[in-house]
């Protein structure tokens, strides 16, 4: 939670959205985000229509910087300048994940998206989709069976810290990206100091499910530390009396890190290879929950041969690994055509893509958009801002040109309005031509300018002489308050 509230003030002024998985979380990270003195809202489905209307209505008028929501929040909202989107819970499914990071950066501009993750979050996860239905009914197992197996999939791509993430995303959905063309926009193509290669590890995948297969004959719970430990071949106390267990020490030869066999085991479970049963242990005041490692359905494929494992690797000098292909073939893409039916909207190409990793933390991917070299925000200062100034005169600069609605140009009515997704609405309405004053990237340029006087502000492009007339009063008052802070 510090890390949002860090993030969060980091990019102050800015508009976002953080999601959550339930109405409860909604609340409570809404609260924390406030005693953090952040302008935040949260939004649900169990709020009245009309409430759920009006706050989105304050957030579109940035009159609300952050609206913390669950999935109810996003179906026709085009707010085109949301700078970042972040998953408190990660998303349930690729899908998803697709449709509310593209909520960022639609106006073209640099925007980030981050989702926070731990291994530990897949089981409640699971219980969301298996419970029963509000009334009792229990849930089609098929709906189940298809709704885990994209949780599945939503798992492996947060795991994955190799592979690109703008690469994974589209091709889950049948199209193709260069990691080339990523240019360090995601965690992954950011931190890639070393190279990746593919490993088939389907010999590795057969000595785990060796290993719980004959401590769960044995009565013995199959946890995952055990687990580990017997597969790296542990001599610390209480290792020993497992060295006769099939697959004791399998992991040595490969000298895999503990992340490395814990990314494996990750791995076996999101491909169904391995699963986890979850025990209630009703003693005293608080249950106890117990959680231990089974066979999957995959499980007899894999000791059979049937089925091969690959997971991709960071290299290691030294390391006794055997020949490797490169990972650019990693992963199985869906039929173009299937991918298609989905109508899924593209998230900006300007949104960048990371995963950032702690031991006890949530796990964070973040998507992180990363701008083209050539915007105007890219440009040198006329003066040198401090960010956070900029940040502060941005803002200013936003709510001063709603102060221009209406003018009188050559007979005709235009009607000036800040935020394109109204456009069409009020073209509708008036039935009259719409334009739309002062956009980002002239922003931009004013903060980048500081014109003190109409005829400055006219030599900004796209503004011209008669709009810079309208908007450069309440524009130059907010740059002369702000100015006094430099």
């Amino acid at each position: 939670m510090q890390d949002i509230v860090q993030f969060i003030n980091d990019h102050r002024n800015q508009c976002g959205i953080v999601y959550c998985l339930s109405r409860k979380d909604c609340e409570q990270v809404c609260d924390e985000l406030r005693k953090a003195s952040v302008n935040a809202e949260w939004y649900h489905a169990e709020l009245p229509a009309d409430e759920r209307a009006r706050r989105q209505t304050r957030w579109s008028n940035d009159e609300v910087r952050v609206l913390v929501a669950t999935v109810a929040f996003g179906m026709g909202i085009n707010k085109p300048d949301v700078r970042y989107v972040l998953h408190y819970s990660f998303p349930k499914s690729m899908e998803s994940y697709y449709q509310e990071a593209g909520r960022a950066g639609r106006d073209g501009r640099p925007s980030t998206c981050i989702v926070y993750y731990a291994f530990k979050d897949k089981s409640r996860a699971e219980w969301l989709i298996t419970k029963e239905n509000d009334d009792g009914q229990r849930k089609d197992p098929q709906m189940v069976q298809a709704n885990m197996k994209k949780l599945y999939e939503m798992v492996s791509y947060c795991e994955n810290d190799v592979d690109c993430r703008r690469t994974l995303t589209l091709q889950y959905f049948g199209e193709t990206f260069s990691r080339a063309d990523c240019d360090g926009s995601c965690d992954n193509c950011k931190n890639s100091g070393a190279d990746t290669a593919v490993e088939d590890i389907s010999e590795h995948a057969k000595a785990f499910v060796d290993i719980v297969r004959s401590l769960v004959t044995n009565c013995v719970a199959a946890k995952q530390p055990l687990v580990c430990g017997i597969f790296q071949g542990s001599k610390s106390k209480g290792m020993t009396e497992f060295a006769n267990v099939p697959g004791y020490g399998a992991g040595v030869p490969r000298k895999f890190t503990l992340s490395e066999v814990t990314r494996i085991v990750h791995h076996l479970l999101s491909e169904q290879i391995l699963c986890e049963k979850t025990e209630t242990i009703n003693s005293g005041l608080y249950p106890v929950h117990t959680t231990t490692l089974q066979l999957g359905p995959y499980a007899t494929e894999v000791a059979s041969d049937r089925k091969r494992v690959r997971l991709c690797f960071k290299s290691r000098k030294g390391s006794a690994a055997p020949a490797r292909s490169r990972s650019a073939a990693v992963e199985e893409t869906p039929q173009k055509d299937v991918a298609a039916k989905k109508k899924t909207p593209r998230t900006s190409k300007n949104a960048k893509l990371d995963v950032v990793r702690a031991a006890s933390a949530p796990v964070s991917v973040i998507d992180d958009g990363g701008g083209s070299s050539g915007s105007r925000s890219s440009k040198t200062p006329a003066v040198e801002i401090p960010p956070e100034v900029q940040n502060d005169l941005h803002f200013a600069l936003r709510q001063a040109r709603k102060q221009v609605m209406w003018c009188d140009a050559g007979g005709n009515v235009l009607v000036l309005v800040i935020n394109p997704m109204y456009c069409d609405q009020i073209a509708t309405e008036q039935n009259e031509k719409v334009w739309q004053v002062c956009s980002e990237d002239v922003l931009d340029e004013i903060v980048r300018l500081l014109p003190q006087t109409t005829a400055q502000m006219a030599k900004i492009p796209s503004m011209g002489v008669s709009l810079a007339f309208i908007v450069s009063s309440p524009c130059v008052h907010a740059i002369e308050m702000r100015s006094l802070s430099i």
